[in-house]
């Protein structure tokens, strides 16, 4: 198919990035492949070089035997086979970036159809991307049309609809209007970037409210205008968090600090047994948290728990792009999030807010610090990115369930003013 059926959208906000051989995608992520882009890549003849006799270039992933799934092979060290010691991969330094797997020469972009759109997201699991380092996005549209081209199927064609809740289909074009009025609302630099987050949240709790069957054509139009307006009026205060939704906050941040992506993790029923152990430790919220990943030092609950003052200006336009981008790009519901509708995915998405600065202290109180530093925020924000909306977790019933009731009960807001303080 011609992928310029497909509008591509740019993004709202000066993005910038550019490859800067870190290696972190190639050592913290399994990546899944074609049958075609196996036969292509063992057909580049790698297993009669030096250094690859000791194992295989790819290995089983998931699915059953006559229809597995194989990923690139990692080396003891959890590094890709195919990462070398400048922090570059051979595939692309000898036969260039296309003869690489597709989801490497994507990453860290992502391509999102909405209606007769392709929507560009990015991942902020990328360090580059997160610090906005390297060339503009915008500069990089032709290669965005490459991979589409690539993505694309021949002969799809727009899906008409997508899930707003649980019950209720909207046309792509009311849809989309809906986001663009989540992200105007995130854009508002005359409020701090938590108070536009519950704003956004006042606007999608209206939208669950409403019947959409009595707001066709111009009194949907009408409808916006008059949300706008009630979520920029002052909102008042939010109230306390409450105990249990602690509780239920702090086993999704420490979902969200483990590794379920990465060749790193421990298998088996030892590691199935950690993990166990430290969510009861998150549940209880009292002694020395966990040590999920070797970045994070030897902190206390309560250190947590003590207000740093809010993230710095730098790190709060990070977030800012951040959420933005998220939300244009349509990363937080529909499938490329768990095939979740739009108002329950925009309410996780909220919630990695609270998630992230919690992990920014976590970071920031293991240095010995009380504040924040830009540094933290930008580590916490590419921990969470990793896990949230990849890690097969966030999809579970259970999962899903714990973001309804934080919403329904209305502790997400409370949870954003908690941790901006």
């Amino acid at each position: 198919m011609d992928d310029m059926k497909f509008r591509i959208r740019r993004l709202p906000v000066i993005q910038n990035w550019s490859c800067h051989s870190c290696g972190n995608c190639c050592r913290e992520y399994f990546v899944t492949v074609t049958d075609e882009e196996r036969q292509r890549i063992e057909a580049q003849g790698w297993a009669a070089r030096p250094g690859f006799h000791d194992g295989p270039l790819f290995v089983p992933y998931r699915g059953p035997r006559w229809r597995k799934e194989y990923r690139l092979a990692h080396r003891a060290d959890g590094s890709c086979v195919f990462l070398d010691e400048r922090g570059l991969c051979r595939i692309h330094a000898e036969f260039g970036e296309t003869a690489k797997p597709i989801a490497c020469q994507l990453y860290p972009y992502m391509l999102v159809p909405a209606g007769d759109e392709l929507r560009v997201s990015v991942r902020f699991s990328c360090p580059s991307a997160a610090r906005n380092l390297g060339r503009p996005v915008a500069d990089q549209e032709e290669q965005i049309r490459q991979y589409a081209r690539q993505l694309v199927p021949a002969g799809a064609r727009p899906v008409p609809t997508a899930a707003l809740g649980a019950r209720q289909q909207l046309a792509w074009p009311d849809l989309l209007a809906c986001i663009d009025m989540i992200e105007r609302l995130l854009a508002d630099r005359a409020v701090e970037l938590p108070a536009r987050l519950i704003r956004a949240l006042a606007f999608v709790r209206l939208l669950e409210e409403a019947q959409f069957d009595k707001l066709q054509g111009k009194r949907f139009r009408a409808f916006l205008d008059l949300a706008w307006d009630a979520c920029v009026a002052d909102a008042g205060a939010t109230p306390e968090c409450a105990p249990w939704a602690g509780v239920l906050f702090r086993l999704m941040v420490a979902q969200c600090a483990r590794k379920d992506l990465s060749p790193h993790l421990r298998s088996g029923l030892a590691g199935r047994w950690r993990l166990l152990q430290a969510a009861r430790r998150f549940a209880r919220g009292r002694g020395i948290i966990p040590r999920l990943q070797p970045l994070f030092g030897e902190v206390a609950f309560d250190q947590v728990e003590q207000p740093f003052g809010g993230p710095p200006p730098d790190a709060g336009a990070m977030l800012e792009r951040y959420y933005r981008i998220k939300t244009t790009g349509i990363q937080f519901f529909g499938n490329p999030f768990y095939g979740v509708p739009m108002i329950e995915g925009f309410y996780s998405l909220a919630l990695t807010y609270p998630a992230i600065l919690w992990i920014a202290r976590w970071l920031a109180a293991g240095a010995g610090r009380r504040q924040l530093a830009t540094d933290d925020v930008a580590t916490a924000l590419t921990v969470v990115d990793h896990q949230w909306g990849f890690a097969p977790v966030f999809g579970f019933g259970y999962a899903r369930r714990r973001v309804r009731l934080l919403a329904g009960q209305r502790q997400i807001e409370p949870l954003i003013r908690r941790y901006s303080q």
